[in-house]
């Protein structure tokens, strides 16, 4: 399963940097908006080496997020400077800024490999593991939940159904 998300991303990756060559070559924005997005696309590749692991202190992670927002600047400062009309405006966004980062989120969040249920034992002591702590303790539980339920009963008048 991680190979087959990570190719996936990786692939639209290279979709979108042939659309930004395309937008590059055929439409007529200026050169270092599409040039800087297909930086940034590079940059996203680097930060796929080491997918589902994502380290949020490496250079080319941080690198793939300042590029994002420097994309994202010069794309708003060139939108708002000449007018196009919105369905281009924001199919230039979709695709261009927001497919792969989205995706690359969204994968990161369904891998199973990172749902503390599938933590490796031999790894973590059970002990330490908060999910499993959390749902095996005895008594008195504390936190939302228990908030909420005292509450409901407490609080909220109690409603008598009645008979006919």
């Amino acid at each position: 399963m991680k190979g087959d998300s990570n190719e996936s991303v990786a692939n639209n990756e290279y979709v979108v940097f042939v659309i930004h060559v395309g937008v590059l070559v055929f439409e007529p924005l200026p050169a270092h908006v599409p040039v800087c997005g297909m930086v940034g696309l590079l940059t996203m590749l680097l930060v796929m080496r080491t997918f589902p692991y994502v380290e949020l202190l490496s250079p080319s992670f941080l690198l793939a997020c300042v590029l994002l927002v420097v994309n994202h600047y010069l794309a708003f400062q060139h939108f708002t400077s000449e007018y196009y009309p919105f369905h281009e405006v924001i199919g230039y966004f979709v695709v261009c800024l927001w497919l792969v980062p989205l995706e690359l989120l969204v994968s990161l969040s369904a891998n199973e490999n990172v749902l503390p249920t599938m933590a490796d034992n031999s790894l973590h002591r059970r002990d330490d593991d908060v999910l499993s702590n959390y749902f095996s303790r005895k008594g008195k539980k504390k936190g939302l939940l228990s908030l909420f339920s005292y509450a409901k009963e407490g609080l909220l008048p109690v409603r008598n159904k009645k008979s006919y």
